[in-house]
């Protein structure tokens, strides 16, 4: 982002949560214009396998993702990273 800022280049293509977090940690957030829609979105996911028979253990992954959701757990691991969190499948984000 610095070479942004000193002129070296026009502009800089960043993951979009890691470039906020650059942003923030520079403190440079009202000297940079972000350009919206992203280029590209990536989703990523977690596989459980079903030959190994894990059903407990994904119910037990779900309960415990649920209730980060909704005790704000998971939201304040974003913050602390500096992350956005992204939309949650059925929530109001």
């Amino acid at each position: 982002m610095k070479i942004l800022l000193n002129g070296r280049v026009d502009f800089v293509i960043d993951v979009q949560s890691t470039g906020e977090a650059v942003l923030e940690a520079l403190d440079i957030q009202d000297a940079v214009e972000v350009v919206l829609p992203a280029i590209n979105l990536n989703t990523s996911y977690i596989a459980f396998s079903k030959a190994r028979n894990l059903g407990k253990l994904v119910k037990e992954y779900e309960e415990a993702i649920k209730s980060m959701q909704e005790d704000g757990t998971l939201q304040n691991i974003y913050k602390k990273y500096g992350l956005t969190m992204p939309p949650q499948p059925g929530g109001e984000d």
